[in-house]
């Protein structure tokens, strides 16, 4: 019988004491890592929600002075939906007595339409309403509606778009005077 040798050669030690290190690497060295180097934990994945606000007085029309106020509600800086708060004030208490019934007909006709609100409230000791129009972008599609007692039809539409850019908006309405403010959630 030969003189066979039982064991493992010196190269054949180094690559198994290597292996081992190599593999005790993978399963030791990442929760390590992960202790010396944590991750910001910060917002960075999450939706930022938001609400912006704009506001504009003294508004001159012909007969009217506004006063504006727009809230919108954005996700990620990307429009989502938006209220419009307008207190119209007639200069003329006449006109505004004139044009009082038919704040109530536009109460009823809009409020069939998907996506938009629309609601007033009236100050007759002020000669002035006030009517705000809420869009849910998501649903809302423009229409054209008729009013009863109106020979044309109405069009509803949105100057704002679903997930339009807030910034651009809000840079776009302090150009024309409003005043705009923030508020993050």
């Amino acid at each position: 019988m030969r003189n066979q040798k039982v064991g493992l050669t010196t190269t054949n030690w180094i690559l198994s004491i290597l292996g081992i290190i190599i593999l005790s690497c993978f399963v030791v060295l990442p929760p390590v890592f992960r202790i010396f180097l944590k991750e910001d934990e910060g917002p960075m994945n999450e939706d930022v929600s938001g609400i912006t606000t704009c506001h504009k007085e003294g508004i001159e029309n012909v007969d009217t002075i506004d006063d504006e106020i727009i809230s919108f509600s954005h996700r990620n800086r990307k429009l989502l939906n938006y209220q419009k708060i307008t207190t119209r004030t007639y200069i003329d208490p006449m006109v505004y007595q004139a044009l009082k019934p038919t704040y109530g007909q536009y109460t009823t006709s809009f409020n069939m339409i998907t996506g938009y609100q629309y609601s007033i409230h009236l100050e007759d000791d002020h000669s002035s309403v006030q009517i705000t129009e809420r869009y849910d972008l998501s649903t809302f599609r423009p229409t054209t509606i008729t009013v009863p007692g109106e020979e044309n039809p109405t069009a509803i539409t949105s100057t704002y778009q679903l997930n339009d850019d807030i910034d651009k908006w809000k840079e776009y309405l302090v150009t024309y005077g409003y005043v705009c403010s923030e508020l993050d959630s």
